[in-house]
């Protein structure tokens, strides 16, 4: 990745620029934003879906049958950022309680819908590979 691009993201990820102001900075450094043009992404340029796939091989590198496909609306993403923003404070309080226990620093507060957009510009270049033995797993947003 460019210096400039990383310096943009950088930026974005401070809160020190909007993600509009972020979109308009690539594009004057000559680096397309990832994704556009891609029937996955919206018109506003976000991402529209999270995909998860994961894909199993037997031992002589043959897929098996035993696929997993996931595809994830980022519509769904913003509907639960809004329900989180209508629970009590108690209850988000048991949510963070019990992510903590598992391990996971979580705060449901910090969740917020103005940097919701921020969030998903930033998911456009999530791009998780895992190659095993018999497995491959690619986690991306498009």
């Amino acid at each position: 990745m460019n210096e400039e691009r990383m310096k943009i993201l950088s930026m974005l990820s401070e809160g020190k620029i909007t993600a509009e102001e972020a979109d308009r900075l690539l594009d004057a450094v000559g680096v397309p934003a990832v994704g556009k043009g891609d029937h996955g992404v919206g018109s506003d340029g976000l991402p529209r879906y999270l995909y998860v796939n994961v894909n199993s091989f037997n031992e002589n590198g043959e897929e098996k049958k035993e696929n997993v496909n996931i595809k994830v609306p980022m519509a769904l993403i913003k509907a639960g950022v809004n329900i989180a923003s209508l629970m009590p404070e108690d209850v988000q309080g048991e949510i963070n309680k019990a992510m903590n226990e598992k391990g996971v620093k979580f705060n449901l507060s910090d969740i917020k819908k103005e940097n919701l957009d921020e969030f998903l510009v930033a998911l456009r270049e999530l791009e998780v590979n895992v190659d095993g033995e018999n497995e491959r797993v690619r986690i991306y947003c498009q």
